[in-house]
């Protein structure tokens, strides 16, 4: 069944209530923080998909392979810890199995992968507009270049999707905002998606939410 959206799983079509429906939430700041959120990336080059028009997460079905990014630069304010990676784990594989429980016609399935990639930008220093400083140096790092970091993202999908031999692919990117004070970018954002992907960026506190309400933003 392919009908849904990829993008409506992580947060580029819906504007879900995040109520207690979602198993384990707990209340939740109003759902106008995330207006905004769905973007609009531009299309991949027919050179890097064979199909223009053909983005790497087009439908909200089959097996979906998630690679969840986290930026390392050498400030040792800013360095992931195990307890904080384990939790974006736990959040984003909840976040996705309850996708899973609420569509059992789509035979979802999501294999989630994490790197901590080294960077030499601070993403949580860089608004919306500065994004592709951060990405692409991330993507570069990882091996994946191209003419824009769009690019670079589509390639990188595409290569996760065909080494795990899935439907469909993904990437997230989570900036992190330990210490930050409000978590989130300067220009106010915390979480977005492109539609249909090819990623999401989203910081490790999601501004108000916290650190521990990350599966609600993700599912959204």
């Amino acid at each position: 069944m392919r009908t849904h959206l990829f993008a409506a799983a992580l947060g580029a079509c819906l504007l879900l209530s995040l109520t207690p429906h979602y198993a384990g939430a707990q209340p939740q700041p109003p759902v106008s923080d995330l207006r905004g959120d769905a973007l609009t990336p531009p299309p991949p080059a027919p050179t890097l998909s064979g199909i223009a028009s053909r983005g790497p997460s087009q439908y909200m079905a089959g097996t979906v392979a998630v690679q969840v990014l986290l930026p390392q630069t050498n400030d040792a304010a800013h360095a992931w810890s195990e307890a904080q990676i384990d939790q974006i784990h736990s959040q984003i594989q909840a976040a996705l199995d309850w996708w899973v429980a609420r569509l059992p016609l789509a035979r979802l399935s999501f294999t989630v992968r994490m790197r901590v990639v080294p960077s030499a930008y601070e993403p949580i220093d860089y608004s919306l507009v500065n994004e592709g400083r951060w990405i692409g140096d991330v993507l570069r790092n990882l091996g994946y270049v191209g003419g824009s970091y769009f690019d670079q993202a589509y390639a990188a999908d595409y290569a996760l999707r065909d080494e795990l031999g899935a439907d469909w692919a993904t990437t997230i990117f989570v900036a992190n905002s330990d210490g930050d004070g409000d978590g989130s970018f300067p220009d106010g954002r915390f979480a977005y998606a492109y539609i249909n992907g090819p990623f999401m960026v989203l910081t490790s506190d999601v501004a108000s939410y916290g650190a521990t309400r990350i599966g609600p933003v993700v599912a959204h």
